[in-house]
C-alpha cells in the first residue's frame, strides 16, 4: 500500500512540475504571435515578413506537438530546452524584422513616409 501511495504521489508531483513548463511555452507562443500582430498593425512588419514569422511560429507549434505525441503527451527537460531555443530564435527574428526599417502599409499616409 505504501508503494502505491508513494508512486501516486510521485506521479502527481511529476505532472505538477511538467505543467508549468508547457504552460510557459504556450504563453510565450501567444506573446510572440501578439508581437507579430502588433508589428503588422503598427506598420513595422510588412505582410510578407509577418507571413514568414507566422510560419516560423507554426513550425515551433508543430514540433512541440509532434514531440509530445511521440513521448506520450509529455516533454522532458531536453525537449523543453529545444522548444525554448526555437522560441529564442523566433524572438530574435521578430525583433530583427520589426527594426529593419521596412514599413508595412499602415505607416504610409497617401504615399508620404511617416517617421
Amino acid at each position: 500500500m505504501n508503494r502505491f501511495v508513494l508512486a501516486a504521489t510521485a506521479a502527481v508531483i511529476a505532472v505538477a512540475i511538467a505543467m508549468p513548463a508547457v504552460a510557459a511555452i504556450n504563453a510565450r507562443q501567444i506573446d510572440q504571435r501578439r508581437s507579430i500582430d502588433a508589428g503588422v498593425r503598427s506598420g513595422k512588419l510588412t505582410a510578407h515578413e509577418a507571413r514568414v514569422l507566422r510560419q516560423e511560429q507554426d513550425l515551433i507549434t508543430r514540433a512541440k506537438l509532434h514531440t509530445k505525441a511521440r513521448k506520450g503527451g509529455h516533454l522532458n527537460a531536453m525537449d523543453q530546452k529545444r522548444v525554448h531555443d526555437m522560441q529564442d530564435a523566433a524572438a530574435l527574428h521578430i525583433d530583427r524584422l520589426k527594426h529593419n526599417h521596412r514599413r508595412g502599409h499602415n505607416q504610409r499616409v497617401l504615399g508620404a513616409k511617416v517617421f
